[in-house]
């Protein structure tokens, strides 16, 4: 029985497939298994729950009156809390840091004095 050139083409191409599918897919289960080891070396994450959130707000009120200014920036500070409690937010927790007051007209002065520019 003699094959004749085409078919034997054909047979050695089959085989050279089959070959290099079975290389492709032990290539693949090789690597899908690398995937599956966990390497920890001196730092350890896991999930937490917070209990602890740090939000800085800031608020800015604006007057010519500091005591009236100051009434103002406390009603501000009363609808923050509301709207913290609103939502669930424990607000005894709430802390005021860095209160400061400008004067806008001294700082204009002090500008106009400076040649205009800082």
């Amino acid at each position: 029985m003699t094959l004749d050139r085409p078919l034997l083409n054909a047979i050695v191409l089959s085989v050279g497939l089959v070959v290099a599918g079975v290389f492709v897919g032990r290539g693949f289960a090789t690597g899908r298994r690398s995937d599956r080891y966990v390497t920890v070396k001196g730092v350890s994450e896991r999930p937490a729950r917070a209990d602890l959130a740090l939000w800085p707000l800031r608020i800015v009120v604006a007057g010519n009156d500091l005591p009236a200014a100051y009434g103002r920036l406390n009603s501000q500070l009363t609808l923050v809390r509301t709207f913290l409690a609103h939502n669930a937010i424990d607000t005894t927790q709430v802390d005021v840091q860095q209160f400061s007051v400008s004067d806008a007209a001294a700082n204009q002065i002090r500008i106009a004095e400076s040649g205009g520019s800082r």
